[in-house]
């Protein structure tokens, strides 16, 4: 029987934001979170990359804090802390919210490195009711003293898993030992989580009910998934010989750094591979601006550390052959190891079967 957001609790307003989004019907993440979540539980969601987590946790928590406001006679203060790795992350569920609350009188603040700490400062000192933010940065302007988060209702960490598996968790015990534990719920989710990193989680929640949707650590169906090992002096001869195979019309190559992706470009390019390269300072100007859509129809290489938010549009029927330089094969799959926006876009296509393949150096204790 199929179920209605009317059913899950939510007020007017924010169904009113659903519908004008174009979604009808919740998908099973939603369904088994946003009930829970909206009777004050402590939560673990695990569900697959494009299966609505965002809205899973952003909805009930947008209904919460217009419940909030609704009440009144409290000072403005951040009711709300989403905690995500990346900035490209932090914009995706910045623009996700926009459109959940767009009838409600909420203040929305990004926190985030790379651009000046100004603004944000003077966000937190104002008491933005919901904060979507990077660790680091956050970790920065807490010990500056700009943050106040004494009437905090809710924490969540988004990707959890990604975010320990970076190193992110001294930052994280940093940042949530400053804040109130009586009152406050929080939530994890994310698209995998391994069995080591969720008995982690438990440090950070009281007694979680957990959804989980799918198998444990289960890539898309669409994605065929192939790792070499192979040692690092001869992983571009590796990525050579795999370039040369015809049936190949698109190809994502990533690197770690900039000056890795300049490296294997210039070997590539001696070898006369046609290549487009493709880092984020190169995505912050206009002359690459036709670097933000792929339409190719020869073999080419697209090189960068990190997507940049709205960098890249692929279509989804785009056969691509996708390869990505990894350091080690400790990943529960390699699709969850690679950029957000690729991910998302990986899980979605549907009509077409990509391949990764990584390049991963031999691993050894």
């Amino acid at each position: 029987m199929k179920m209605s957001f009317e059913t899950l609790g939510l007020g007017p307003k924010l169904l009113q934001s659903i519908e004008e989004s174009g979604y009808t019907e919740p998908t099973p993440i939603q369904k088994e979170a946003i009930p829970q979540i909206l009777e004050g539980h402590d939560l673990t969601g695990i569900a697959q990359t494009g299966t609505g987590k965002t809205a899973a946790f952003t909805l009930p928590m947008l209904q919460t804090l217009e419940r909030l406001n609704r009440e009144g006679g409290r000072r403005r203060q951040t009711r709300a802390l989403v905690i995500s790795p990346t900035r490209e992350l932090v914009v995706q569920i910045h623009d996700n919210v926009n459109a959940y609350a767009k009838h409600l009188p909420l203040k929305v603040a990004t926190v985030y490195g790379g651009v000046g700490e100004g603004p944000q400062k003077q966000a937190l000192l104002n008491g933005y009711e919901l904060v979507i933010a990077t660790p680091g940065r956050l970790m920065d302007l807490m010990d500056q003293g700009c943050a106040d988060f004494s009437g905090l209702e809710y924490l969540v960490l988004d990707e959890a898993d990604r975010m320990l598996d970076m190193g992110f968790l001294p930052n994280i015990r940093r940042i949530v030992k400053d804040l109130p534990k009586k009152g406050r719920q929080t939530l994890l989710f994310s698209a995998t989580l391994s069995r080591p990193i969720e008995k982690l989680t438990k440090e950070f929640q009281f007694k979680p009910r957990k959804v989980e949707i799918g198998r444990r650590s289960n890539p898309a169906d669409t994605v065929e998934q192939i790792i070499h090992e192979v040692p690092k002096p001869k992983k571009i001869h590796l990525l050579k010989h795999l370039l040369q195979n015809n049936d190949l019309y698109s190809v994502l190559v990533f690197t770690r750094t900039k000056y890795g992706a300049d490296r294997v470009a210039k070997q590539l390019a001696r070898s006369r591979f046609p290549q487009v390269r493709f880092t984020p300072t190169a995505a912050k100007t206009k002359e690459h601006a036709p670097c933000r859509i792929l339409r190719m129809e020869r073999p080419a290489c697209l090189w960068q550390r990190i997507l940049p938010p709205g960098a890249l549009t692929l279509k989804a029927s785009l056969t691509s052959s996708i390869l990505i330089s990894l350091r080690t094969p400790r990943i529960t799959s390699i699709a969850s190891a690679g950029p957000a926006g690729l991910r998302r876009w990986v899980m979605r296509s549907a009509s077409s079967r990509p391949k990764i393949t990584g390049l991963c150096e031999p691993w050894s204790e």
